[in-house]
């Protein structure tokens, strides 16, 4: 199913791909390009912009960037808080003791 054919329903639904990007679909219609990643087990996801305000490749170029992020340690929400805000970002792997 392509996004541009995806209709509203009664609760909002996600259309998955394999890469971890998806479109979230509400009742009222509005769709949003999200992404879906794990940080230290646990299961987080970002929203990247309003369909189609952001193309598939911008997508697929944010979800990259923030794979590495993921790599190196940092969460990539955080990461965009944090640079809204002007301050350097946390980095979740050294704050966490694992030995």
């Amino acid at each position: 199913m392509l996004v541009d054919d995806a209709v509203a329903r009664a609760e909002p639904f996600k259309l998955f791909d394999r890469s971890g990007l998806f479109p979230l679909t509400t009742p009222h219609g509005a769709k949003y390009r999200r992404q879906k990643f794990h940080l230290l087990g646990k299961k987080r996801q970002c929203s990247l912009r309003v369909y189609p305000e952001i193309l598939l490749s911008e997508a697929c170029t944010a979800r990259d960037r923030d794979r590495a992020q993921v790599a190196m340690g940092l969460d990539p929400v955080e990461v965009r808080r944090q640079s809204r805000e002007g301050s350097a970002p946390p980095n979740f792997l050294a704050a966490h003791d694992f030995q």
